[in-house]
């Protein structure tokens, strides 16, 4: 509870990468090594791309300068994750994750 708020839980499906369908132009945030795993499976419209190296604010705003997409996708772990929530906050987007591993807790943080 925030300020006597209660947030919503964000939606979560399970679904093979293939069966994700998409219409609206993607802006993806991602790291090298997860996108080159999935990237195969994944037919999405990307208008936008950037592999996110640093978990630093000044650097995130940086990839933003040339930014384009009406919706963002986190494809990765917990940096491309954490990198994709704050750019679709600082864009005012939605936000839609696709882990690469079981272990990422960024979706819910």
């Amino acid at each position: 509870m925030h300020g006597g708020k209660i947030w919503p839980v964000p939606v979560q499906k399970i679904m093979p990468y293939e069966a994700i369908e998409e219409k609206r132009p993607v802006a993806l945030v991602t790291s090298g090594p997860a996108w080159e795993a999935v990237k195969c499976k994944l037919n999405l419209p990307i208008v936008w791309r950037t592999n996110v190296k640093m978990a630093v604010a000044d650097y995130w705003d940086s990839l933003m300068e040339n930014f384009k997409g009406e919706v963002i996708y986190a494809v990765g772990s917990g940096l491309a994750v954490d990198a994709a929530k704050y750019i679709a906050m600082k864009q005012g987007l939605e936000i839609v994750c696709l882990p690469t591993a079981l272990s990422v807790d960024a979706i819910t943080a």
